[in-house]
């Protein structure tokens, strides 16, 4: 209660009313003030405790988010819009022959010096942050010494909640080895069909009933064919001496069983002419139907003939075998041609269960069986190279869930797509890695919003202060001005302390 008392009755004027209406006043918002400051000391200390808690467990995330970065195998990195890179794990950092750190800063055009490489790096960062939307490079080149790496890279947009300002996270896939495997691969089927053209033994292929289908041009010459069109579409009995009719009535579809045996038989060419050979045959598709291949030899070339050609098929069926990644050889009409041993792995199916057999008769899910169907038809379509993503979530822990697909086309002599390799190759790891980097980044995103959110609290009671600063100097009262700049100033230098704890902890 406020009151003014004198020793003889007065009367009030009605500045005095006033002056004492405005002391009440005055009094009043000091009482509120002085409890109101108390409610905001213990809010702020209770602050205090919640950013040093969450501090620490931003702290201890971020220790963990950084070692499962550095231990993903691929370049992952985090650039600014002007292409600076703001972060990089080891891979990347190990990709130019540096420390990741020392990435920091710069852009791409302080490590690979190619114009035309670095134009394609400039080129999808532009377009990431023009178009806001995911840019894939296939297949990026990247000269760096004399080394010649191969990219599969992928670049987001990203949007960071502290500035609003545009980033660019891009995940790389080191495709060298593959593509040099590839390149091998490419080079003994090259090396196979020359082989086939060039060879001095006659090659035919014919189906199951006899009927010739191709022959190279040894083939044609051991006949004495000048042209494919003498012999196509006729029976290989025509050309078989009759004391051998019986033998090769009980060779001609049976492939298989005879296991590679070879024959020694007697044939008659267009001429008449009667010449001792030697003959193996094998099954396998041609043009999507069932053929067999039939090499026929002089017999003193036998031995070099026949190591020729399975020491190209051995090489081959090594390098598939022996890949990581599912390799495996589809028909333009979708059937299997060939598959390597880590279908097992998923399946547990034996090779042989597939050949012939299109996805969904191999009893895959329909949405693989979609996927396969789409990437093989796609690239019978275009004629050349194409890649897919794909995810199957019945595989569950097991490898390839995530899946990269990579397939080529394969041509016959008058460059008709008649078949498709693909390499299916596990990048789950790489998926789940990426999964937990973008929830650790979104936690990450919902404290700094937090407690930037939170530290306004403190800045308004600070404004509290200065605005009854202000309306004491108005009134020429200052008697409590120094208890409120006293106030003020250690709000202020709590705040600051907070506030550079945070700072500290970025820059960490």
């Amino acid at each position: 209660t406020l009151c003014v008392l004198d020793n003889k009755p007065k009367t009030l004027s009605e500045n005095q009313k006033q002056s004492l209406a405005l002391l009440a006043k005055q009094v009043m918002i000091g009482f509120k003030l002085n409890r109101r400051e108390r409610e905001l000391e213990l809010e702020h200390v209770a602050m205090e405790d919640v950013i040093i808690e969450r501090t620490e467990t931003l702290m201890d995330t971020n220790h963990w988010l950084s070692k499962i970065i550095d231990l993903v195998p691929h370049p992952i990195f985090l650039k600014d819009k002007s292409g600076k890179y703001l972060l990089a794990n080891e891979a990347q950092g190990k990709l130019f022959g540096k420390h990741s750190n020392d990435l920091l800063g710069k852009t791409d055009v302080d490590f690979v010096f190619n114009q035309a490489e670095y134009k394609v790096i400039k080129d999808s960062d532009e377009a990431t942050v023009k178009g806001r939307e995911t840019v894939i490079i296939p297949e990026q080149i990247i000269t760096l010494g004399d080394t010649k790496y191969y990219l599969h890279t992928s670049k987001i947009p990203v949007i960071s909640p502290v500035d609003g300002e545009l980033r660019i996270l891009g995940v790389s896939v080191d495709l060298t080895e593959v593509r040099f495997l590839q390149m091998e691969y490419n080079q003994s089927m090259e090396a196979y069909q020359k082989l086939v053209e060039i060879s001095p033994d006659a090659i035919y292929i014919q189906n199951k009933s006899g009927e010739i289908l191709f022959a190279n041009p040894s083939g044609l010459k051991l006949l004495g064919a000048i042209h494919i069109k003498e012999l196509l579409g006729r029976s290989v009995m025509d050309f078989i001496h009759p004391d051998f009719f019986t033998e090769l009535e009980n060779r001609i579809g049976k492939s298989e069983k005879l296991n590679g045996i070879v024959s020694e038989q007697k044939a008659i060419t267009l001429a008449g002419d009667i010449i001792d050979i030697e003959a193996v045959s094998v099954s396998f598709m041609y043009n999507g139907i069932e053929a067999e291949q039939v090499i026929v030899r002089d017999v003193s070339d036998k031995m070099k003939a026949r190591q020729s050609l399975y020491h190209s098929r051995e090489e081959f069926r090594t390098l598939t075998d022996n890949s990581t990644d599912i390799i495996a050889r589809i028909n333009a009409d979708l059937t299997f041609v060939y598959i390597n041993k880590a279908i097992t792995s998923i399946t547990g199916k034996s090779l042989d269960f597939y050949s012939g057999k299109t996805a969904k008769q191999a009893g895959l899910e329909d949405h693989l069986c979609m996927g396969i169907e789409y990437i093989v038809q796609k690239t019978v379509a275009v004629g050349k190279k194409t890649s897919l993503y794909f995810e199957n979530p019945a595989l569950n822990d097991k490898p390839f869930r995530y899946a990269h697909v990579i397939c080529v086309p394969e041509f016959d002599i008058d460059k008709n797509v008649t078949s498709v390799l693909c390499t299916v190759q596990d990048v789950t790891e790489l998926k789940e890695n990426e999964k937990q980097l973008i929830q650790t980044g979104k936690d990450l995103d919902r404290f700094v919003y937090s407690a930037s959110h939170e530290l306004r609290a403190p800045l308004k009671s600070i404004l509290g202060l200065s605005n009854l600063m202000k309306y004491e100097i108005e009134n020429k009262n200052y008697t409590e001005l120094n208890e409120y700049n006293s106030r003020i100033e250690r709000s202020v230098k709590r705040l600051d302390e907070t506030v550079q704890g945070i700072i500290e902890y970025s820059r960490n």
